[in-house]
């Protein structure tokens, strides 16, 4: 059995900055939504793919928040392996 897998890259389009590159990681986009100034992306991890994760971005700050803790957005691949089982 195999799996389409869509991991988020978030390109700054004013200055084609690239914000969050999960493109090398099995991380699956399940959803994502404008909350005002920050973008809620909802993600699975295969292989398991069956628990999903709420991932909050602000990219004016530069910063993400995942489990309830504040991180450079800029580690957000780093953070993503140690924070989330």
């Amino acid at each position: 059995m195999s799996h389409w897998v869509h991991a988020p890259v978030l390109i700054d389009t004013e200055t084609s900055e690239v914000l969050l590159d999960l493109g090398d990681s099995l991380w699956d986009l399940r959803g994502a939504k404008e909350e005002g100034r920050a973008i809620l992306l909802t993600l699975a991890h295969y292989p398991d793919g069956n628990k999903e994760y709420e991932l909050l971005l602000y990219p004016d700050a530069g910063t993400m928040a995942v489990g309830g803790c504040e991180y450079p957005l800029a580690r957000a691949a780093e953070i993503l392996k140690t924070a989330l089982p």
